[in-house]
């Protein structure tokens, strides 16, 4: 890196390219968030703590493509190298480079988290991946998984979801999701029942999930399964 101490773009750029070739952000990350319809208002639970998170395990930020950031600070991820290479207090420049703190949020699963940027970071993200900087210190927000879901309700949290792209009724994409949610119970992926008369409005009750994306559109869950492989092999299997 430091041959290139007078041109970092041209060390960031070809790391950024790699990155959104072999690793790009996961698409729709928005919806590793909670999943909160109407039947859960009474379990809007959260905690804020200071940790250090793993590079690897935050897979979405404000700004989608690694390395683009279009008129917002274009500049950033090359004034961090550099204070990064002329830094004499390692300690110092860690202190500043962390400060403001990095805003993470934090979803759960089977053997350990995935991250996504909050409220602020995605210059030092971006860059911390580009450089392949093993950690980073947050503060991360973690929010309670609630029990209970009406299943309708669960349709319609999905603002982007593959059945409106697709074009499909509600009603199908209702009887799509129930379809999934009853095989997830079957073979014992999650714990808990379905009631609701006649299905008319079911409601799923959990005492078991493993991850809340599991509930989401099918060709979601997939995408953030195959990111989730990717982070911890062999959780899945």
């Amino acid at each position: 890196m430091r041959e290139h101490g007078d041109d970092i773009d041209s060390y960031l750029a070809p790391r950024a390219a790699e990155l959104n070739a072999d690793d790009p952000q996961l698409r729709g990350h928005g919806l590793l968030g909670p999943i909160i319809p109407g039947h859960n208002r009474d379990h809007h639970g959260y905690a804020y703590t200071v940790a250090w998170a793993a590079t690897r395990l935050v897979v979405g930020a404000g700004r989608s493509v690694w390395g683009e950031f279009g008129d917002h600070r274009p500049e950033m991820p090359a004034t961090i190298t550099a204070g990064l290479l002329d830094a004499t207090d390692v300690e110092a420049f860690t202190d500043k480079l962390f400060t403001p703190p990095i805003s993470l949020r934090r979803t759960s699963a089977w053997v350990g988290p995935l991250y996504r940027v909050g409220s602020n970071g995605n210059h030092r993200l971006h860059t911390a991946r580009m450089l392949n900087l093993p950690w980073l210190a947050a503060a991360v927000h973690f929010q309670a998984t609630a029990p209970a879901w009406n299943m309708s309700g669960l349709v319609l949290a999905d603002s982007d979801a593959e059945e409106r792209e697709r074009g499909g009724s509600f009603d199908k994409c209702l009887a799509e999701r129930l379809a999934v949610v009853e095989g997830l119970l079957r073979r014992g992926v999650v714990d808990g029942i379905l009631t609701g008369k006649g299905r008319a409005l079911p409601v799923l009750h959990c005492s078991r999930l493993p991850a809340t994306w599991l509930l989401r559109a099918p060709a979601h869950a997939a995408r953030v399964n195959a990111v989730y492989e990717s982070r911890y092999p062999g959780a899945l299997q």
